[in-house]
């Protein structure tokens, strides 16, 4: 004897945040320091922000070196993989 019961559910789609925002600690010499706040996706890796930021700054993505958390991230590794944003 199969007997099923009926659950009724109320199903309400929440939005996703996939987008995270980036806080860039820039220095290009010892005088010239600033902050960028950027938006990126979490599944960008990081060579996609480090030519964001190459275009900006006028330097090649190889140019720069990007540090989180004491660690050098490699420009192959993803936002979200390393927690990376908030």
């Amino acid at each position: 004897m199969d007997s099923h019961e009926e659950i009724e559910a109320d199903i309400e789609a929440e939005e996703v945040l996939t987008d995270v925002e980036v806080k860039v600690r820039v220095v290009m010499s010892e005088d010239k320091r600033f902050t960028l706040a950027l938006r990126r996706p979490s599944n960008d890796k990081m060579k996609i922000l480090a030519d964001d930021l190459g275009e900006l700054l006028n330097l090649s993505r190889y140019a720069l070196t990007f540090f989180f958390k004491g660690d050098k991230v490699a420009l192959n590794e993803r936002l979200g993989d390393r927690e990376i944003g908030s």
